[in-house]
């Protein structure tokens, strides 16, 4: 893909800039006066009349790709039908000429006829670069021979209008429907492009979250036109407002990203390591029970906030108390993953790994244990599912026994049902509840001291036959053991 003028390149995608005719580049012009055929991914755009009105445009065929948003479903299906089409014009596709021009609406001059390929001229809104999936999948098909004109892109006004330097406040670029997709990924200043409607702006304005002493939010609406309206937006204001495709938002200090509590997080607990004598001390052998005692205190948060959402606190002692026992929880959890974040700080300083080869571990472990979610595998059930992911850890890890890859300083009840579980992948047929019962009540009978281990194993076997989970039985029921002192 080249950025340079080049006379016998036969496609050339050319930025009509953001307003009307006046914002055109001379290079832009100069590449839409050379084409053969002009095709525009869009007419609705302020300098496309005065386009048409060019002597040096007269008789030449201007096709439009609009009837392509009616014709075809989702934005993706529209640019990579474009893409397809131009790339045959320029003779890099499949389709006959007569083919790729089908549908699209002749807008000046006479059908285009042949000899082909031809000089196609492929114009859009702004700059070809920013925000055009379109070229993006043109570039991909032209295999780089893709001659690009830049030209005044939006973003550019957008600065200009919010009165910032794009680099020194790192502003980001989002298409709207994206940060509603995906708001984790992003954080900081946002220019919001494609804000089309007041419901998509309602959307945004409930998820957007500006950082302490901001709350900033400003609409920026055909810029470089005679209509331009910048204005402060808030809830309330969005009703009185027109929204449509050269509609943005401009966000100063959007915080809703996880990506940005977490990199703060990061930042917190380095700090720690460096300038706080207790946290330097630290290995990871001595954060162990830590680890240990802050994923308990986890299970007791969710023990607590299960007993209310189900309505078994004691004579509803706890009525009213979800969210406050749900925030316990997420801080419960925050103790927990701060313990990770200090494990992948001595990693990195022991040069074995970091925070960012911990999460790509688990990021790839969870892709490569889904096959049915990411590889296009069909499953019958979520006993499938656990049948797969053991067969592949099995095969990863060249286990040989159920116990081989189960923690063993895991608690014994915990240890047990996992082992019981990992053994059906070998081969080990489970007796039937009522047989497992009987031998259970068999051991009982003849209980030693020397043989209470076997006891409990036979125990941790029916629980798992039964659907049973041990250890939280085990420990409601010492709660309960210990809730009868207190009723007397």
């Amino acid at each position: 893909m080249s950025a340079s003028a080049s006379s016998d390149a036969r496609l050339v995608a050319v930025g009509l800039g953001p307003g009307g005719e006046g914002a055109l580049t001379l290079a832009a012009l100069g590449a839409l006066d050379a084409a053969r055929l002009v095709a525009l991914r869009t007419a609705v755009h302020p300098g496309v009349a005065g386009l048409l009105d060019r002597p040096e445009l007269k008789g030449k065929p201007v096709y439009s790709c609009d009837p392509l948003y009616e014709s075809l479903s989702g934005f993706e299906a529209v640019y990579d039908s474009i893409a397809e089409r131009l790339a045959s014009l320029a003779g890099r596709g499949e389709l006959a000429p007569s083919e790729a021009l089908e549908g699209l609406s002749l807008l000046a001059g006479a059908p285009a006829a042949e000899p082909w390929p031809a000089r196609v001229a492929y114009a859009t809104p702004g700059s070809p670069l920013v925000a055009e999936r379109s070229v993006e999948l043109l570039s991909l098909r032209m295999g780089g021979e893709l001659e690009i004109v830049p030209g005044l892109s939006f973003f550019d006004l957008a600065a200009a209008r919010a009165g910032i330097d794009p680099f020194a406040s790192s502003l980001t670029l989002v298409d709207a429907e994206e940060l509603l997709a995906h708001p984790g990924r992003y954080s900081g200043d946002l220019l919001i492009a494609q804000v089309w409607s007041a419901e998509l702006a309602v959307e945004l304005l409930g998820l957007l979250s500006p950082g302490e002493g901001s709350g900033r939010v400003l609409l920026l609406a055909h810029l470089g036109l005679a209509e331009e309206r910048v204005t402060e937006l808030s809830e309330r204001s969005v009703a009185a407002e027109r929204f449509d495709h050269l509609t943005s938002l401009y966000v100063q200090g959007f915080s809703a990203s996880a990506a940005h509590s977490f990199a703060e997080l990061a930042e917190v607990v380095a700090k720690l390591r460096l300038e706080c004598p207790w946290d330097r001390k630290q290995t990871h052998k001595s954060l162990g029970k830590h680890l240990i005692e802050e994923s308990y205190e986890v299970l007791d948060a969710i023990d607590t906030l299960d007993a209310v959402k189900s309505g078994d606190g004691e004579d509803g002692a706890y009525a009213g108390e979800a969210q406050y026992l749900a925030d316990e929880l997420a801080a419960e959890l925050g103790d927990l993953l701060v313990q990770v974040f200090f494990h992948a700080v001595i990693g990195a300083e022991e040069g074995y790994f970091d925070l960012a080869f911990v999460m790509e571990s688990i990021r790839a472990k969870l892709i490569r244990r889904h096959p049915h979610v990411f590889a296009g595998l069909e499953v019958s059930g979520v006993e499938e599912v656990l049948s797969n992911w053991e067969e592949i850890k099995r095969a990863e890890k060249k286990i040989s026994e159920p116990a081989e890859s189960v923690p063993s300083s895991m608690p014994a009840l915990l240890y047990a049902a996992k082992v019981i579980r990992k053994a059906q992948a070998f081969g080990y047929q489970a007796p039937e509840p009522e047989a497992a019962a009987a031998r259970l009540a068999g051991l009982a009978a003849a209980a030693s001291p020397e043989g209470l281990g076997e006891l409990a194993f036979a125990l941790a076997e029916l629980a798992k036959l039964a659907g049973v989970d041990l250890e939280a039985e085990l420990r409601q029921a010492t709660r309960d053991f210990s809730a009868r002192f207190r009723e007397g």
